[in-house]
């Protein structure tokens, strides 16, 4: 009796984890592409933090307000943003110097060194590339953008 030594995988053996593999792939995609996946994810993650970072933007915007009120008027002198409409030049001051946002329409009351009412527009240059609107009620300032559905 003749003893055969085959090495190596059957067909069957090959056909069944090509199409595991086939499964697999097919799940991952789905994870990483589908709205909700990791993609959305992070670009919505991503926008949150640029949303974050105008939010402070917008906070220093009316800390210089109040400390030019304050300190001009403690002094006897005249603040220079008072009871007026702010413009965009002036809101551009409080973003960074990298470019990485242009302002746009801008429409600010100040009262008694509080911005009272108004928007700035904002565009984020860079990832993500959206537009937020600054809204000013009463001193606070709300961040809001475009969600992924309405790009």
């Amino acid at each position: 009796m003749k003893k055969t030594n085959e090495n190596g995988i059957t067909l069957i053996a090959l056909v069944v984890t090509i199409v595991v593999l086939l499964i697999l792939a097919g799940i991952t995609i789905t994870y990483v592409l589908a709205d909700g996946g990791i993609f959305s994810e992070a670009q919505n993650a991503a926008k949150a933090t640029t949303a974050g970072s105008i939010q402070d933007y917008a906070s220093q915007m009316q800390v210089a307000v109040m400390t030019d009120y304050y300190t001009k008027t403690a002094v006897g002198g005249e603040a220079t943003i008072t009871d007026s409409t702010a413009n965009a030049g002036w809101a551009q001051k409080f973003f960074p110097a990298s470019g990485d946002f242009t302002v746009g329409d801008t429409s600010l009351t100040v009262k008694d060194g509080v911005i009272t009412a108004g928007t700035v527009k904002v565009t984020a240059k860079k990832h993500p590339k959206v537009d937020f609107t600054v809204t000013f009620t009463n001193g606070a300032a709300a961040v809001t953008y475009a969600d992924a559905a309405s790009e």
